[in-house]
Formats: structure tokens, sequence, C-alpha cells
């Protein structure tokens, strides 16, 4: 990979590459692939798109950008795969034709892929805007904190942009490009994931007629995907330690104690004793304190006995 290390960063001296799915009757990847060249001139861009309307067209002709044409049902994960496929570039940048993001922005991406990271995701650090966005939030967070990273919050493939790799690629399958498996498939193979607070951008608005983006049951499906991938990695306890437990007693009929399934002497001695230190240590405690009432409660009790015997005597 060729960097600039001087003492100015310059863009142009990375080899990327821009993979942008497009709709058929893109409004704005004119401005989109603008601020792509005010950040590298001499970037590779790919558009991924089914038949580009003439409008679309003359801009990806007008930019010098590479068509890729592709099924009219595809989505934009589908189309990100198809766009990484054909990119030559050691770095690939990943964008849609749905917001105009500052070149700015993009370029701290970069940056970070400079100093090392093999993908770089964008953590959108807003509240959610619909249950739709919540929900699917809330699955990107679920994985993240599954896998262990939850320092990436929500940042998740499935949101642009974001920055991979040649390696990172390489070391996963970018064809079906299954956001949630790759982030998997990423961590597994111990990549540099990292994520940046991402500058929020308004999406357009879509023509009924035709959109690229995923089902929210797709989605989940995928992160369930994702996840049977790693427990099949890490086993069913994420790679945590099960002690001794013993769980087919817990299939057993009738009534057992479940300190008998879920404890041992081996499993307090290598917690350090742990509750059960603390259970004897309260426990002798109260048997101190009930003792120490026991004696006091004797000498009162002993003291009234004197008491009573004493006038008793005075009265005869």
């Amino acid at each position: 990979m060729t960097w600039c290390r001087g003492e100015e960063w310059n863009m142009n001296q990375i080899d990327v590459s821009v993979i942008i799915p497009a709709r058929d009757d893109s409004r704005w990847l004119h401005a989109i692939i603008q601020e792509i060249r005010s950040m590298a001139q001499s970037a590779e861009v790919i558009v991924v798109c089914h038949q580009p309307s003439p409008a679309t067209m003359e801009q990806i002709q007008k930019y010098d950008a590479t068509l890729i044409y592709a099924d009219k049902a595809i989505t934009y994960d589908e189309g990100r795969g198809i766009g990484a496929l054909h990119a030559s570039g050691n770095v690939l940048l990943f964008l849609d034709d749905q917001v105009v993001r500052p070149y700015k922005q993009l370029e701290k991406l970069l940056k970070h892929i400079e100093k090392g990271s093999d993908i770089v995701l964008s953590r959108d650090l807003n509240p959610a805007s619909s249950d739709q966005v919540l929900s699917r939030k809330m699955t990107y967070h679920l994985l993240n904190h599954i896998v262990r990273r939850q320092d990436l919050g929500s940042a998740s493939l499935y949101e642009v942009p974001f920055a991979m790799t040649r390696k990172a690629v390489d070391h996963v399958d970018p064809m079906p490009f299954i956001p949630a498996v790759i982030l998997v498939e990423s961590i597994l193979q111990k990549l540099t994931v990292r994520a940046i607070p991402a500058i929020v951008m308004e999406k357009r608005r879509t023509n009924a007629g035709q959109t690229m983006n995923s089902s929210s049951q797709k989605v989940l499906d995928e992160h369930a995907q994702a996840m049977s991938l790693w427990m099949q990695q890490r086993g069913e306890r994420n790679g945590l330690w099960d002690g001794d437990r013993y769980r087919p007693l817990l299939q057993v009929s009738g009534s057992l104690h479940l300190r008998s399934v879920y404890r041992s002497h081996e499993w307090e001695f290598l917690q350090g004793r742990g509750w059960d230190e603390k259970r004897r240590s309260k426990k002798a405690a109260s048997i101190k304190k009930n003792r120490k009432h026991a004696l006091v409660k004797g000498k009162q009790t002993a003291l009234k006995r004197d008491h009573r015997g004493s006038t008793r005597r005075k009265n005869r």
C-alpha cells in the first residue's frame, strides 16, 4: 500500500477504490462522486447498478466511473459485494447513493486505515429516529456485545460509510456480502476492527418503485446466522468457563437442589472461595453476635434473679 507520511497527508497517494451501489435513477450520484474527487482525484470509483437511466449514465461517464451491471432485485449489501470483487485498490471505501457525505468525513475513515486498522466503521451516536431504526440499532448492539466488542456500540457493516483493506476483503468471503457474518469472520480472524463517530446525514427520499435496502427480517436472519457462526467457533457459552456444572442433573425428574448442579468445592477454590467465603464470614459474625447477645441477656437475667432474691430476704 502506498501511503504519504509527510507533514501533509495526500489522499492521492492512497490506492483507494470507492464502491457505490446505486438505483437506476440516482439523483445525487454526481454530488457524491464530486466529493470523492475532491478527496482523491485518482480514486477508482465503481458504480453498481441494474439499468441506469440516461441521466445516471451521463453522471457515471462524466466523472470517469466504472459501471458494473447487476440484477434488478439487488440490495445495497449485495451491490457492495459485487463492487468489492471488481475493485483493484488496496483500500475499499463503501458508500451508497442516498447521502452526500463531506469528503472530510470520508478522509477520517482512511486515516484510521493508514494507522493500521483493517476495518473502520461509522458509529452513529444520535438517538434512533424511528422504531425501525431503533430495532436495527439494538440488533447491531446485540451482535457486538456477543462478540465482546461493546466498544463498537451500534456500528455495523450495514451502515455506510465504512472502509476495509484489501487484506480484510481477502480474509472474508465478499460474495454473498452478508455484513453481520463478515464482521464476525473478521473478529474471529483477529483483524483490527474499530469504529469512529459518524456525522449523521439525513437520507434522501427514494422513489417508491425501487428500493435497495435490505428488509428488517433479512437483517435479523443474517444476524442470527452470524451469532450461530460465532457460537460454533466459541461454544455455546461464548468461550466463558462453565465451572463444574453437571448439566444432565437439570434434566432428571424430581426435585434436586440446584447447588448440586451449579456448585462444587473446586469451583469455590478457583473463585477464591467467592460467595462461600462470604457466607461463612457472615455466619460466623452472626454466631458471634448471637453469643454476645445471649451472654448479655444471661447476665441481665442473673441480675434480675439476684435482685428478686434480695427483695424476698428483706421482706422476711
